[in-house]
């Protein structure tokens, strides 16, 4: 009777063992594939997550930008399309100030606190960044542009050119994250019509301090005036002047119009070229991410700005008629002249920089045409 219990108690537990009781090694065993496969479940969720958002493991920064141009003008329309874009793209990893109307201070105070790291990034024209990067004033020279296309220019800018400049800039501690034009140049304003060369001579026209432009109007017979532009307005209005260039932009936003008769729409004595620079250390520190969602943000700002530049144009030149301004034409041997007169001034710049820049950018413009 007890050998028949004890054989019973055995082929229980047996019975037990075989329909499911459990064997702690195999627990184990089963427990750790159980980890490793919700660890690869949860490394391939954030990988995905990571292609879908390329900024989601990126520290959120903030980027300041300076410009001194009025708030509808096509350069602060330029800082403020490359805000928008940036924010978007990034989703707000990457916030953006925008600092314009001189907030930050002059266009060269701002140019030295971008090349210090104490401001981020400067929008201006070429001609303030010639006392950081020499080499700008190519960028800037009267009359070399002139009777060339908008794209033309364009592409001298991105290509190999360019490309030289980009290095310029980068030997003087800034990132030239782009250079483009919209088609606008300093258009010459004056109180006097300019039916001849001979029309020229004793011209008493404001320039900037700029020894190229200085020297390019003295050769052609006017008596240039270094002047800040604050005081370009009461000048004109007193008869210390009798003409000034600048953009159509300036002209119109400053007032200046109203103290001008004429206003030569072909005079395109100098090209209206916009920079904008990065503190180069703080874009070398960029992730990589960060440096494509710039890229894609610049292409809009820059198709942005060149749209409203253009429609800026055809409306203002309608104001500046209906308060009584007359736009004419140069004659195209005043024209001629001009760019004649211009030539020494190369020369001071070939001096000054080599004379390979203005050489090679003459053989990129025509290359291009």
């Amino acid at each position: 009777m007890k050998k028949g219990l004890a054989a019973l108690l055995i082929g229980t537990m047996l019975c037990m063992a075989a329909c499911g009781g459990s064997n702690p090694a195999e627990t184990t065993q089963a427990s750790q594939a159980t980890e490793t496969q919700e660890a690869s479940s949860a490394e391939t969720t954030s990988a995905d997550d990571t292609a879908a958002d390329p900024y989601a493991d990126l520290d959120p920064m903030t980027i300041h930008i300076a410009n001194t141009a009025p708030d509808k003008a096509s350069l602060n329309v330029h800082s403020l399309a490359f805000e928008e874009a940036l924010e978007r793209i990034t989703g707000g990893k990457i916030q953006v100030e925008v600092h314009a109307n001189s907030t930050m201070g002059s266009d060269r105070e701002s140019a030295e606190a971008v090349q210090l790291g104490d401001l981020d990034i400067i929008a201006v024209t070429a001609a303030p960044m010639m006392a950081f990067v020499p080499e700008a004033a190519a960028l800037d020279m009267p009359m070399v542009y002139t009777g060339y296309k908008m794209e033309t220019i364009q592409k001298v800018f991105d290509g190999q050119w360019g490309d030289k400049m980009r290095a310029a800039f980068e030997d003087n501690g800034f990132k030239l994250l782009d250079v483009f034009t919209g088609d606008a140049y300093r258009q010459l304003a004056t109180n006097k019509k300019l039916d001849t060369v001979e029309d020229i001579k004793g011209l008493r026209i404001r320039v900037m301090e700029n020894v190229y432009h200085m020297n390019f109007w003295e050769k052609a017979g006017a008596v240039p005036t270094p002047l800040a532009f604050g005081e370009v307005y009461l000048s004109l209005q007193q008869g210390l002047l009798d003409a000034h260039e600048n953009p159509l932009e300036v002209i119109y936003f400053s007032g200046i119009y109203e103290q001008q008769k004429y206003l030569y729409t072909n005079a395109n004595t100098t090209l209206f070229s916009v920079t904008f620079s990065m503190n180069l250390d703080k874009y070398n520190a960029l992730p990589d991410a960060y440096k494509q969602a710039f890229d894609e943000a610049l292409q809009e700002a820059r198709e942005a700005s060149v749209k409203s530049y253009q429609d800026n144009m055809q409306e203002m030149r309608g104001l500046m008629e209906e308060y009584g301004m007359e736009l004419l034409a140069l004659d195209d041997s005043v024209v001629t002249y001009l760019q004649e007169s211009a030539r020494n001034s190369y020369q001071m710049l070939a001096d000054e920089i080599g004379a390979e820049w203005m050489d090679g950018l003459s053989a990129a413009l025509a290359a291009e045409q």
